[in-house]
């Protein structure tokens, strides 16, 4: 008897090992979708959120322009004011 050498008959068959390998590929598979799950869900995260800073910024944008504008008026309004009552004066005199 030889010691650190398997018997030839007790050598277990690749047919053994079916049920393994399936097992490991199946795990392997569940994995890389996994994977693949997070790496979508972290770039629809990255989408939205630069989705929504761009929507923040043209908001910004836009009440900005809304001020100015409005701000613009009440200047052009306050010359007209000034120069009416400054006719008036004129007038008056």
């Amino acid at each position: 008897m030889m010691l650190g050498y398997p018997n030839p008959k007790e050598l277990p068959s690749l047919e053994d090992f079916e049920e393994l390998v399936v097992a490991i590929l199946l795990v392997l598979t569940c994995l890389y979708r996994c994977l693949q799950r997070r790496k979508q869900q972290e770039k629809e995260k990255k989408d939205e959120e630069e989705k929504e800073k761009k929507e923040k910024e043209e908001k910004e944008k836009k009440e900005k322009e809304e001020k100015e504008k409005k701000e613009k008026e009440e200047k052009e309004k306050k010359e007209k004011e000034q120069k009416r009552s400054t006719t008036v004066h004129f007038l008056l005199v």
